[in-house]
C-alpha cells in the first residue's frame, strides 16, 4: 500500500516548522537509530532543509529529495504531463550520466520550460 512508501516514524506537532523538524530529527536519532550514514528522503519542505543543516557532523546523516514528491512539484508547476513526467522519472533514477543526459535531451525537445526547471534544481539532491 501507499505506493510502497513506509513511514519510519511520525510525530504530532503544532505545525511543520523549523523547530518541529529539528525536534523530530533529534528524537529520531535518540530513540530510533544512532547509525551513521543515514540518508533522509523526503519532500523539499523548508523546515526539513533547515533542520538538516543542524545535523551534527558526527551523525553522518544526509538528505535527499523523494523523487515522487519532486515529480509532484513538477506537475504542480506544469500540469499533468505524463510523457514528460515519465522521462523525468527515468532521468532521476538513471545510474549513468549518459542515460541521464539522454532523458534530459528528450525532455528538452518536448518541453523546454520543464527541462529548464528540472535542470535548475539541485541535481545532487535528486
Amino acid at each position: 500500500g501507499n505506493l510502497s512508501i513506509f513511514p519510519l516514524a511520525f510525530a504530532l506537532v503544532e505545525g511543520e516548522n523549523n523547530l518541529s523538524w529539528a525536534w523530530f530529527f533529534d528524537q529520531l536519532h535518540a530513540h530510533v537509530t544512532q547509525r551513521m550514514g543515514i540518508t533522509i528522503i523526503s519532500d523539499r519542505h523548508a523546515g526539513i532543509k533547515h533542520a538538516v543543516r543542524g545535523f551534527p557532523d558526527e551523525w553522518g546523516w544526509t538528505w535527499r529529495w523523494c523523487i515522487r514528491h519532486f515529480l509532484a512539484n513538477f506537475q504542480h508547476k506544469f500540469g499533468k504531463k505524463k510523457d514528460i513526467r515519465d522521462q523525468l522519472w527515468s532521468a532521476a533514477v538513471a545510474h549513468q550520466p549518459k542515460k541521464y543526459e539522454q532523458k534530459m535531451k528528450t525532455i528538452r525537445q518536448i518541453h523546454r520550460a520543464g527541462a529548464v526547471w528540472a535542470e535548475g534544481q539541485d541535481l545532487h539532491m535528486w
